[in-house]
């Protein structure tokens, strides 16, 4: 007769307690470069904003011209937002 057909793979070992995941560690290893990408790009994004905050309203106390700025809120969010994306 014919061997029957299934669609299970052959007996894996079980996965070593130390190991986080039981991804491939090929795998692991894009997932934290793409990670670690977003977080830079993340960072960069939103630290952009408090710097201009911070050096329009430098540049207002000199020059004595008051500066028209947005909500100080937006400019504290951004920053939190860039100290966790530099921290992860």
């Amino acid at each position: 007769m014919h061997d029957p057909v299934t669609l299970l793979g052959p007996q894996v070992p079980p996965p070593d307690s130390r190991r986080i995941s039981a991804l491939p560690p090929d795998l692991l290893e894009q997932v934290r470069g793409r990670v670690r990408f977003l977080a830079l790009l993340i960072f960069v994004i939103f630290g952009f904003e408090p710097f201009l905050y911070l050096l329009v309203w430098t540049v207002g106390k000199v020059t004595g011209i008051p500066a028209a700025f947005g909500n100080q809120g937006f400019a504290l969010a951004d920053l939190s937002v860039a100290a966790v994306s530099a921290a992860l």
